[in-house]
């Protein structure tokens, strides 16, 4: 009895070992970005006088939501650049265009220029980050497909 438990036990931890680990579920771009909003907003920063820390986040994470959702190679680029590249990759709609060059442009403003912001301005700028995912994330018809084509 106390060698087959031991087998149990060495089998067990072999199996661990060789590499059939399950594999961790993908979060959507989308998703995680709409997360990643509520942990800026829950972290108050505007309240506690962190407004470029606050500006910093808010325009990574749609940074980063944009790299994911449509490959486009956005944290390192200025805005210019990056604006340029959306274009080119005319993976968004005009109207998205202009949005998140307003966006960003806004958000450089206070990165950089040392513009001053209220919690007011601060608030449409987390809603314009906001209503930016929900407005172009892949419907659940876009990711289905999407799935297929991987297959």
């Amino acid at each position: 009895i106390t060698s087959a438990a031991g087998w149990l036990v060495i089998s067990g931890f072999r199996r661990k070992q060789s590499g059939t680990a399950v594999p961790e579920p993908v979060i959507a771009p989308d998703a995680a970005a709409l997360e990643e909003l509520k942990k800026i907003k829950a972290d108050d920063l505007i309240a506690h006088s962190r407004t470029k820390e606050y500006y910093y986040r808010i325009s990574g994470c749609i940074r980063f939501y944009i790299e994911r959702r449509f490959g486009i190679r956005a944290p390192e680029s200025s805005t210019e650049e990056f604006v340029e590249e959306a274009i080119r990759s005319q993976v968004l709609e005009g109207r998205h265009i202009n949005l998140l060059k307003d966006f960003l442009s806004a958000c450089d403003l206070v990165k950089y220029a040392g513009t001053d912001s209220d919690a007011g301005q601060a608030d449409e700028v987390y809603r314009t980050a906001e209503n930016f995912i929900l407005e172009t994330r892949l419907s659940e018809i876009d990711s289905a497909e999407t799935q297929k084509v991987k297959a």
